[in-house]
């Protein structure tokens, strides 16, 4: 017998024209995956971007008019190196509008260091004609490995000598390894973006080993004639076996970290194997040139810094048999234990959204107010790295 399926065949075509138009509504509404437009010549009041694979594990937006948070910096002050002009000070450091703002200033300041017999340029000059801010996060915020992203807008003007780096946590210069994300001065006449990787070296273990990639200035205003008035984008991404430095997303520099020992006998080893924190600052002189007579006064602003690392460690398996977590399915407590030191548990629902977090004090977590559910716990390790489990909840 014949039978008309046409209804119920017209029927399932419109469920599956239902079915994309969720779908196209869901990828333009989330907010993870809508796509945002970015003012170039703004700060960037967006909430930071979520990274396939990665975490956010500390970032500053500076968004806080006033001085930079003492829980993630501290401020250089007076001569520091390379017998540059300025005086550093926390005075020139601040945050305005949404952006760290670092100033340079023309200006005499008198040195309280002053040795007038002293052969050590830091104390031999009675004063200063220049003062400027630097900022760093030396035993504050440290990070081994990662995708560390730095918004920033720089001075170019003659004499500026603006800088986003790294330095080991342990070490004296150069044996602690240094990075430079984003360096710029004058280099064999010519305003010059420099990204650079420095550490110890076998024979004079004082003096540093540097690979070093330049484009200059004006590479990148033959692509783009408002280039200085825009913010762009410093990126490093590290890992155990390498580091890449990019600028708007451009391949700068690459350093295979096999090539980056110090001396027999240094410690460390490997100055690129450890721990970093981060400088941000506005030199003025020396590399980035004499300033000129009527210019009073530069200005460097950071948009924001952003720490990202590895949903899943490197020592994903090693891992598995140090963490132990259970029972999976849970009731009402979860069990947690580790044989390496944890800093921070999270959980969250399956749309990401965080309904716990817990400072890691002890084993026994009462997951009694959560409703039944598959749930991700997230913990938190010294390193940076985050350890993933699913949970059951019953």
């Amino acid at each position: 017998m014949f039978r008309d399926y046409t209804p119920k065949i017209q029927l399932i075509m419109i469920k599956k024209r239902l079915k994309s138009i969720t779908y196209i509504f869901l990828l333009f509404w989330i907010p993870n995956l809508q796509a945002i437009t970015i003012d170039p010549y703004l700060p960037d009041a967006s909430t930071p971007p979520v990274i396939a694979g990665k975490s956010l594990v500390w970032n500053d937006e500076f968004n806080v008019d006033g001085k930079p948070n003492t829980a993630n910096w501290k401020s250089e002050t007076g001569f520091v190196r390379n017998q540059e002009l300025q005086y550093y000070q926390l005075a020139n450091a601040n945050c305005i509008n949404g952006v760290l703002v670092l100033n340079a200033k023309r200006d005499t300041v008198g040195n309280p260091n002053y040795n007038s017999g002293s052969s050590d340029w830091r104390y031999s000059r009675q004063n200063a004609f220049w003062t400027s801010g630097s900022i760093i996060s030396q035993g504050k915020q440290s990070f081994l490995y990662g995708q560390f992203e730095i918004r920033a807008r720089i001075d170019t003007t003659l004499g500026s000598w603006p800088a986003i780096w790294t330095k080991g946590i342990s070490g004296s210069w150069p044996n602690c390894g240094e990075t430079d994300i984003m360096e710029f001065y004058i280099k064999s006449g010519a305003k010059t973006i420099l990204a650079n990787v420095a550490w110890g070296s076998a024979t004079a273990p004082a003096v540093g080993t540097w690979n070093t990639k330049t484009k200059s200035l004006s590479y990148f205003l033959a692509k783009d004639a408002d280039w200085c008035q825009k913010f762009h984008v410093w990126k490093e991404i590290w890992n155990k076996d390498s580091l890449k430095l990019f600028l708007d997303d451009e391949l700068l520099n690459t350093q295979l970290l096999t090539n980056t020992n110090n001396a027999t006998g240094i410690i460390p080893a490997n100055p690129h194997q450890q721990a970093h924190f981060f400088l941000l600052n506005l030199a003025i002189g020396a590399n980035g040139g004499t300033p000129r007579l009527t210019t009073s006064n530069f200005k460097y602003e950071v948009d924001y810094i952003r720490v990202y690392q590895n949903n899943i460690t490197e020592n994903q398996n090693i891992l598995d048999k140090q963490i132990k977590i259970y029972p999976n399915p849970v009731i009402d407590f979860l069990n947690v234990q580790s044989q390496v030191q944890p800093q921070q548990i999270k959980i969250t629902d399956i749309l990401g959204n965080t309904t716990k977090i817990l400072q890691f004090s002890e084993e026994k977590l009462s997951l009694s107010q959560l409703k039944s559910g598959v749930y991700m716990l997230e913990i938190l390790l010294v390193d940076g790295s985050v350890y993933k489990q699913p949970i059951l909840k019953k």
